[in-house]
């Protein structure tokens, strides 16, 4: 299923990443995250390949889900934009836990303890008493098209898709891709973690509340530093 998106003249197809979209989806992905994602250049991910093929395994393992979205720019038929997303059930055991264990680069591991550390601050399914969340893993848009609304157009669709889903109201077509594990989830919010300025202001037009809020911690000593705007993290929610 493929919407299409128009953005100052400019036309783009929205469609769900399914595997003959992988190759494309993760080379937009390794280019855009290493090289310009807050976390990524703060622990100096890109020089440590290690790092660069556990951060391809993740979001590889997001994609199984089946609830992940890319655009397409039409005039040049090439990807620009990917949104990755994942439900977590911890309950039934439907999370990024197996992979995220595997991990062992210090990059990494800095990423996740950061991460863990914002979410197990606030335990949002007990606090919120739910059981099912739409988790926004990653937004990559090519910095060509950085600055014209791309990321907030895709990031709508993307909340309309899990508003249906929490409604069970997927259309047959946009079922076909989920994976088996998740048809029968209803996810009760959308949650995502915040790394940078940009994030913070898409998470707050797109009406999502700010649950805990930390600063980046555990950087080595080989100088790396946190740029002042973004130096804090935040972990968003917003009930569906």
């Amino acid at each position: 299923m493929v919407e299409l998106l128009t953005i100052d003249g400019e036309e783009f197809e929205i469609m769900c990443i399914t595997p003959d979209l992988y190759e494309e989806s993760e080379e937009l992905f390794m280019y855009v995250f290493p090289n310009f994602g807050n976390m990524c250049l703060c622990t100096n991910l890109k020089e440590a390949p290690e790092a660069m093929e556990e951060l391809r395994k993740l979001m590889l393992a997001v994609l199984n889900d089946g609830i992940s979205f890319a655009a397409r720019h039409r005039a040049t038929d090439q990807l620009v934009g990917i949104c990755c997303n994942k439900i977590i059930n911890v309950k039934k055991n439907i999370s990024l836990q197996t992979v995220v264990e595997s991990f062992k680069s210090q990059p990494m591991l800095t990423i996740i303890e950061n991460v863990l550390r914002l979410e197990d601050g606030f335990d949002i399914f007990k606090e919120w008493q739910v059981d099912c969340a739409f988790e926004v893993e990653f937004l990559a848009i090519h910095p060509d098209w950085c600055n014209r609304g791309l990321g907030y157009s895709i990031c709508c669709y993307v909340m309309q898709f899990a508003q249906a889903m929490a409604r069970g109201e997927l259309t047959p077509q946009q079922m076909a891709p989920l994976s088996v594990e998740i048809r029968e989830e209803r996810p009760e919010l959308v949650m995502g973690i915040l790394t940078s300025l940009y994030a913070e202001k898409l998470g707050s037009k797109l009406k999502c509340m700010c649950v805990n809020i930390a600063a980046v911690s555990g950087l080595d000593a080989d100088g790396n530093i946190v740029d002042p705007e973004h130096e804090n993290l935040r972990f968003a929610a917003r009930r569906l």
